[in-house]
């Protein structure tokens, strides 16, 4: 930029050069040709450089002005742009907070029907669902391993006559109550309500 600017006012000052040395050599040989009065040559020259001062002052001022109209233009280009960009960055500023929400919210929703699909909702014990793909696993780990495998179900007897009689209420705490002593008291293996009133167990070997 700065190599241009040099090579740009170069160029303006050599026109400027040019342009008074021409006038002055021409209008001065002109002026002894035509004219023989040295008081009338000394009045013309006064006006001819009048003229000159004039005349060369306008051409820079068109020469600086065009320049300053296309740096002034590019200017307000940049400044549109920079305008642009931002409102670009604002818009995109504000749909990343909301992708980011959404995101949030996404993993949320997907935590919870993982709950939903393998968690029992009263006693948050593995449900059914669990209880079966971990079966599988245990069934695979034992028989590689050669280790025995144990399965236990476990319900409680006349628990509807409970719900009839106390209400749903107090059978969902009973329930509740058993799930919570048999974390207490079963250590290792895995342990799920499979119904109602039914709990799984499945043990390996080496639990």
């Amino acid at each position: 930029m700065g190599k241009k600017s040099f090579i740009e006012a170069f160029r303006i000052s050599i026109c400027y050069i040019l342009v008074a040395c021409l006038w002055i050599t021409f209008s001065d040989y002109i002026l002894g040709v035509m004219v023989k009065s040295k008081k009338f040559i000394t009045t013309i020259s006064i006006f001819k450089g009048w003229f000159f001062v004039i005349v060369t002052g306008t051409i820079l001022f068109l020469t600086i002005k065009a320049k300053l109209d296309k740096i002034y233009k590019f200017e307000e280009q940049l400044i549109k742009t920079n305008k642009e960009i931002n409102r670009t960055y604002q818009k995109l500023k504000v749909a990343r907070d909301i992708l980011k929400d959404q995101n949030v919210k996404l993993k949320q929703q997907q935590h919870t029907l993982i709950r939903l699909a393998y968690y029992d909702f009263l006693t948050s014990l593995p449900n059914r669902q669990s209880f079966y793909e971990m079966l599988g696993e245990y069934i695979n780990i034992c028989r590689q391993t050669d280790k025995k495998l144990a399965v236990a179900i476990m319900d409680i007897d006349n628990f509807k006559n409970i719900n009839d009689t106390a209400g749903h209420t107090k059978g969902d705490q009973l329930i509740k109550d058993i799930s919570n002593e048999i974390l207490k008291n079963i250590k290792g293996g895995f342990v799920s309500r499979i119904g109602g009133d039914e709990f799984g167990f499945v043990f390996c070997e080496e639990d």
